[in-house]
């Protein structure tokens, strides 16, 4: 029974107060998405965007954001709140070809989408998160996001409001979508603040040009911008909205739509403030509409101090641990001198490890500092994340527990401290690393889509694997069909051409996948234990090898203070508190223990 309730209060503690902890691998991949605009292979979403612009520069296309405006509520608008199935579950990927679904921008956009979402990230999950940054890039309001989408795998239902039907139709579809009368008016007006209806996609509704291959726009206002122009000028009668005064009264959706409470609605629009606040709250009711069972995590906030890219690597040949210290702060804050923030661990093994001996190691930091990409949506909050680089030279033999960051402004005030809450940053383990700078595509030039790699693993030379395998995933869907995943596994051997570093053998293996984005994740198994590395791009993220390895200085150690001190993890009031958002990206994983705790209860 001792063992029972242990393990239920355990359970029970994680239950009601799971803080965000270093590394949270669902979350740290959402978060860096959301606010960097990046992928693990630092591929950037936003670039597309461009400053609200068309698609393509041309004038007779609408903007890139309003086409993933549209691709968002085209996904979520088949959510029936009746028999709770639908919604924002990426099945538009697979319904493309229906009348509702019409137009250039909606495969354009998912051709955009194609290589972002991972074994963490979604479709689905993409679709909100870049519907989010085409708001904010057009300077909109900033839309709360969650992670946690399941991808559907086929068709749904179908559901999509279309411009011929009629105010009934409109009322009940907007009802199956959760929205009551008010709500469609504010959610349509929201939507049409960008972008227009292009001839080439509804000729009923524009006239098209005499060169048929040709299309002339038009557009819902007469600006790009995310403001209260559609709604203004549909007020004082000078809009030029086809959907509000289009040649086929037929179409005329909008007006039907707005005008349904005698323009009560739109007229509290009119307000700029009423409209961006009203504009945020249907948007994130938008992109929170799921199917039943789907369970989506609290609201992604950016974290303050976030290690990065931590990993062991080799280095002309010194075996390194490469590590990130991401920082948080205002665009208008001056950026930070990068020597006073330094890397400190512990070792793992012999005399001094965990730091027994009252000494830890130190790494200082360059005085430069790069400035990382941001997000449309860090840039709309006024933050700037800025990345202090490490690369300290380790010796196999003593290796490394743990590591935290310190940043002292050289003011004689304590240095403030970035220790995971007091629990220190953990290395996992040390027993298979990923030498990334040793793994090679084969055909760098080639256009074909697939590609061949040879794989680099290292394991430590003091164990006897029984097995070392890899597993590559590419999630990529511009190169295959929509949903197919390229998974691939192949055993390593040992391979002497590759140059180890003491305490290490080197093993390798050949992979040849279809994708633009591959991760690998390698694992060894030996003595009944199975050791991951995971996420580890194949392409893009070698920046390790321009950071030059530093010099090690023996610095006293001082134990953390008890977890829950504030100063632990470098917070201050008014910083980023993620422990919500961490708590519910973990409730799966701890839900799956019920069965067994239940059971254990009884044994």
């Amino acid at each position: 029974m001792k063992r029972g309730s242990a393990i239920l209060s355990l359970l029970l503690f994680a239950l009601g107060g799971f803080a965000y902890h270093w590394p949270s691998p669902q979350f740290d991949t959402l978060e860096k998405l959301i606010y960097e605009g990046t992928a693990p292979n630092g591929l950037t979403l936003h670039g597309v965007l461009g400053e609200c612009t068309r698609r393509n520069f041309r004038d007779d296309s609408t903007t890139v954001a309003a086409q993933w405006l549209r691709f968002a509520f085209h996904d979520a608008a088949t959510f029936n709140a009746d028999a709770k199935t639908g919604g924002l579950d990426g099945s538009i990927h697979f319904e493309m070809d229906r009348p509702e679904n019409v137009g250039d921008g909606l495969k354009l956009t998912a051709a955009d989408y194609s290589i972002f979402h991972s074994k963490y990230v979604s479709r689905a999950d993409v679709i909100a998160i870049g519907a989010a940054f085409a708001v904010a890039n057009c300077g909109g309001p900033v839309i709360s996001l969650r992670g946690g989408r399941i991808d559907a795998l086929q068709a749904g239902p179908p559901g999509v409001p279309e411009p011929h039907q009629t105010l009934e139709e409109h009322i009940e579809s907007f009802r199956l979508q959760g929205f009551n009368q008010s709500e469609m008016v504010e959610l349509v007006a929201c939507g049409h603040t960008l972008g227009g209806v292009e001839s080439i996609d509804f000729p009923t509704i524009v006239h098209p040009p005499h060169n048929a291959s040709q299309s002339v726009l038009g557009p819902f206002d007469n600006t790009t911008a995310f403001d209260t122009a559609v709604v203004s000028q549909y007020l004082d009668g000078t809009t030029l909205n086809p959907l509000v005064v289009g040649h086929n009264e037929t179409t005329r959706s909008d007006l039907r739509i707005f005008n349904s409470d005698s323009n009560a609605t739109m007229n509290s629009l009119a307000n700029p403030d009423v409209f961006r606040q009203r504009c945020a709250v249907m948007f994130e009711r938008m992109f929170d509409v799921v199917p039943d069972g789907v369970q989506l995590t609290e609201k992604i906030d950016v974290v303050d101090a976030k290690p990065g890219d931590a990993a062991f690597k080799i280095v002309d040949g010194q075996l390194t641990f490469y590590a990130t210290l991401r920082l948080s702060q205002s665009s208008s804050a001056p950026t930070p001198d990068g020597s006073t923030v330094s890397f400190l661990w512990c070792d793992r093994y012999g005399d001094a490890a965990n730091c027994q001996t009252g000494r830890a190691n130190r790494v200082k930091g360059a005085v430069t500092v790069f400035t990382t990409t941001v997000s449309p949506i860090a840039t709309s909050m006024g933050i700037a994340l800025l990345t202090a680089p490490f690369q300290a030279p380790i010796n196999s033999s003593r290796s490394i527990s743990h590591f935290w960051f310190e940043v002292d402004d050289g003011s004689g005030s304590p240095p403030k401290v970035y220790n995971n809450d007091g629990s220190m940053y953990p290395v996992v383990q040390d027993q298979i690393i990923h030498p990334s700078a040793f793994t090679k595509d084969l055909n760098p030039s080639s256009v074909s889509p697939n590609k061949t790699y040879i794989i680099a693993a290292a394991v430590r030379s003091d164990i006897k694997p029984s097995r070392i395998y890899g597993n590559v995933l590419d999630y990529t869907y511009d190169d295959k069909p929509v949903g197919a995943i390229t998974n691939v596994t192949h055993d390593f051997s040992r391979d002497t051409s590759l140059t180890a570093v003491p305490g290490y053998y080197m093993y390798s293996a050949r992979f040849t996948v279809l994708g633009s984005a591959p991760i690998v994740d390698l694992y060894l198994d030996v003595d009944g234990e199975h050791f991951v590395v995971d996420l580890q791009p194949l392409t893009g993220r070698d920046l390790h090898t321009s950071i030059p390895i530093g010099t090690v200085d023996s610095v006293p150690y001082t134990p953390p203070p008890p977890k829950g001190n504030g100063t632990s993890n470098g917070n201050t009031p008014g910083t980023t508190d993620t422990s919500s958002a961490a708590m519910t990206l973990a409730l799966p994983s701890l839900m799956l223990l019920i069965p067994w705790v239940l059971c254990s209860l009884f044994l």
